[in-house]
């Protein structure tokens, strides 16, 4: 799943919080069939939860945050 074009960067635009359906679309320029099926497919790995207007990150989805931030400084201090 996180190797599909653009679930990182749909990760990476919720860490600061929740976002609409567009502002995700926005920030990420993917369009909405492709934005769609990424968060429904975080949304049915409980990274990703959905609520009336907005998607936002759960613990497990924060927790990952975290993890591709450690492996990103990894890459770079290499």
């Amino acid at each position: 799943m996180l190797a599909r074009s653009g679930v990182c960067d749909v990760i990476s635009s919720l860490k600061p919080g929740p976002r609409g359906f567009s502002q995700l679309m926005f920030e990420t320029k993917l369009n909405p069939g492709v934005l769609s099926r990424h968060l429904k497919a975080l949304t049915e790995h409980a990274v990703v939860e959905k609520h009336s207007n907005s998607y936002g990150l759960t613990d497990k989805g924060r927790k990952l945050v975290e993890i591709l931030e450690e492996i990103s400084k990894t890459i770079k201090n290499e």
